[in-house]
């Protein structure tokens, strides 16, 4: 205060020392749940800058960084932190920036593990959640933009609709499909059946890596369409053959002894799916398998894992689509007849279930 033109300096008092609230794992918790659009966005703006590719070379400055991005200073240090935050990036020394185990495995372009297409997937999706509550008071999607498959004429399926459909298999599915050899042994199959593959990576997969085996691809014409131009630079495409038809209206392509069915039934309602099983289950041969590859919940209800989020993209996008319990898809399996089924954990959030015919 002032006092005849001199400031006087107030008392110095002592600040007990205050301990805060802990920051405990549930609001960690909630704060990651609030924050998850967010760390979305961050980690498609990386993707989009294919910033993940860029540090696999070497490490790199906040400045490389910037100038990589072109970004502005002050944004490039928000998102470096951000990124940190998520442990997608971590320190190099004082000064530089490198990929986590993470971000080096599954967000580098051009590797088989990538899963960034998974992520434009749900990108791509935020528009339609923004009508989430209406999805879920109307308990069906309420847009159109996959109607093609589910209107009851897929064969009026376009070119163009089958190749974007083609990028959306392609973009999601590549990785798991690519990979199903290393966690299943084909050696006793001869001719195997891809129904409704979207594309033709799991044919390629089996071709290339089991020299007396011939792939079946089976979709709907227009896709064929696009498989046939995806398969011209192939190097074993002599050994695929490419079927058109509808799976719920014609014959399945006959020869076949083993059957797989990649990302299928958890798109239909039980009596169509009980349809499809019995169908192949009809035309395989004794002994003939059937394996379905997709993402199954977890049989406890309180307990669904990450496929009840895949659930509420179904709900999003199909009318009756939805992930069943690894027991609804055996019980389903066991009602068409198949015996000697088991569970076949393989990457990411897929699954393999594996049916003989007795």
């Amino acid at each position: 205060m002032l006092q005849d033109n001199i400031l006087l300096e107030a008392p110095t008092m002592a600040v007990a020392p205050v301990s805060g609230l802990e920051y405990t794992d549930e609001e960690k918790h909630l704060f990651s749940l609030i924050t998850g659009f967010l760390k979305t966005k961050v980690m498609t703006a990386a993707l989009e800058g294919d910033l993940f590719s860029y540090l696999s070379i070497r490490s790199r400055t906040a400045e490389e960084i910037e100038q990589y991005l072109k970004f502005q200073p002050r944004s490039t240090g928000v998102f470096i932190e951000a990124l940190l935050n998520m442990k997608l990036i971590g320190p190099d020394g004082p000064a530089k920036y490198r990929n986590t185990g993470i971000s080096s495995k599954y967000l580098v372009k051009g590797k088989l593990s990538y899963i960034g297409g998974s992520l434009e997937l749900f990108e791509s999706l935020y528009e339609d959640c923004i009508n989430l509550k209406e999805v879920l008071e109307k308990g069906a999607p309420t847009q159109t933009k996959y109607a093609y498959l589910f209107n009851g004429n897929p064969r009026a399926l376009s070119v163009a609709e089958a190749a974007a459909y083609q990028r959306e298999m392609l973009r999601t599915s590549g990785h798991p499909a690519m990979t199903l050899t290393e966690f299943y042994n084909f050696d006793e199959c001869r001719v195997i059946l891809d129904i409704g593959g979207g594309s033709s990576k799991i044919c390629q997969s089996l071709v290339s890596q089991y020299e007396d085996v011939e792939a079946v691809f089976f979709d709907l014409p227009a896709v064929c369409e696009k498989v046939n131009e995806e398969l011209e630079d192939f190097w074993l495409s002599h050994r695929i053959r490419v079927v058109p038809g509808d799976f719920f209206v014609d014959d399945l392509p006959a020869g076949f002894d083993t059957a797989i069915m990649m990302r299928i039934t958890q798109d239909w309602p039980t009596e169509k799916v009980r349809f499809l099983l019995k169908k192949v289950y009809d035309s395989l041969p004794q002994g003939g398998k059937l394996i379905l590859y997709e993402i199954f919940k977890n049989d406890d209800p309180h307990d669904p894992g990450d496929a009840a989020m895949i659930s509420l993209l179904l709900l999003l996008n199909t009318p009756a689509g939805t992930c069943r319990t690894k027991s609804e898809a055996g019980a389903l399996l066991e009602e068409a007849g198949f015996g000697s089924i088991r569970f076949l954990h393989t990457i990411y959030i897929y699954n393999a279930i594996i049916a003989v015919k007795p």
